[in-house]
């Protein structure tokens, strides 16, 4: 009995709660917790219950190298065609389309590789979409304090997880844009967040007394400034500022995926 314990509905009062535990002999109440990494409790939510184990699968990956990815969905390959040490089998799929999804054809494997690299870029993405997060403000505190994430370069003694999502860093930055709120968060020339302009950025070279920074300073009561964007910049640049829409409530810049939801 040393590792027993009680679950109770949460109908159940606490006076009735303690009379039973004392009944079975000072028996311990617990929540929904877990014991030897298993659940205690089998709901009937059953996602719910054993979601952690997918959560923990995700994070092994993230940082695995090429490698090992490789080695690892070698291994995987060789499993489903049946091989054992010093019996080969015929493969009678390639990988590539072991990996395409159901619907497309294939198998539905994971390209671990892929995948690994998929889990870290969410990492970025979580870095720049929640920057209030504890990890967001310590990892932007040590390594770039007054820099873009995009920008900043990776120190010798850069922790594990900063060598592990930097390399994914420009894929991420290939695939984001910016939504203009207030203009105050985003860079006129750096940035990107002008629509159908090449590398969608301004194309109009930058005026010497031009004392431009940010995008907010382009924008009056909450309309662009035509008088000054046409100053500023080329036509082309002019009407492609001039049809993107702004916020009338004065919400914050932010970045969105210009590809699927799923990747």
């Amino acid at each position: 009995m040393d590792k027993s314990a009680v679950f109770f509905s949460k109908n159940m009062s606490q006076t009735v709660r303690e009379e039973i535990c004392q009944v079975m002999g000072s028996m311990q109440q617990v929540s929904q917790g877990k014991y030897l990494g298993l659940p205690m409790i089998i709901t009937r939510s059953k996602e719910q219950v054993f979601g952690f184990i997918r959560n923990s699968i995700d994070k092994k990956l993230q940082g695995l190298n090429s490698k090992l990815c490789r080695e690892i969905s070698s291994k995987m390959v060789n499993y489903w065609w049946g091989e054992a040490e010093g019996k080969e089998k015929m493969h009678c799929i390639g990988w590539k389309k072991m990996t395409k999804d159901k619907e497309a054809g294939g198998l539905g494997f994971k390209d671990l590789q892929m995948f690994n690299k998929a889990l870290l870029a969410k990492q970025v993405w979580k870095l720049i979409t929640q920057p209030n997060l504890l990890v967001s403000k310590v990892l932007k505190e040590k390594y770039y304090p007054k820099q873009s994430l995009f920008n900043c370069k990776v120190p010798n003694n850069a922790s594990w997880i900063w060598k592990s999502i930097s390399p994914v860093r420009m894929e991420v930055l290939e695939g984001i844009r910016r939504r203009i709120g207030n203009g105050r968060g985003t860079r006129i020339w750096e940035d990107i967040w002008i629509p159908n302009r090449p590398d969608e950025k301004p194309t109009t070279a930058k005026p010497q007394e031009c004392q431009l920074k940010q995008v907010s300073e382009l924008i009056t009561n909450s309309r662009w400034n035509r008088v000054l964007i046409f100053k500023t910049f080329c036509l082309q640049d002019a009407e492609s500022i001039m049809s993107i829409p702004i916020s009338v409530t004065g919400r914050k810049d932010s970045y969105y995926w210009i590809h699927a939801q799923n990747g």
